[in-house]
């Protein structure tokens, strides 16, 4: 597993919500280095390209506040992100 398949697991759970804090994925998964976990979403950004080692998967709405992409929740949910 990976943090972004773990993201989005507990968005599929209802244990996160489609629209997440860097704060609420940080705190949410303590076993992840803070390094790991407060950067995951900014540079998972579609948009941005921040990162060409990350999947995109997250939109910024604002600062330190992203949107989890509806469509990635899905393929996930259908098993087609492992």
């Amino acid at each position: 597993m990976s943090l972004k398949t773990d993201i989005l697991d507990a968005v599929i759970a209802g244990n996160l919500p489609y629209i997440v804090s860097r704060q609420q994925v940080m705190d949410h998964f303590p076993h992840y280095s803070e390094s790991y976990s407060g950067v995951i979403l900014s540079n998972s950004e579609i948009e941005q390209g921040a990162s060409p080692t990350y999947d995109k998967f997250t939109t910024r709405i604002g600062r330190g506040v992203y949107e989890i992409h509806p469509q990635i929740v899905t393929d996930r949910r259908n098993g087609n992100i492992i």
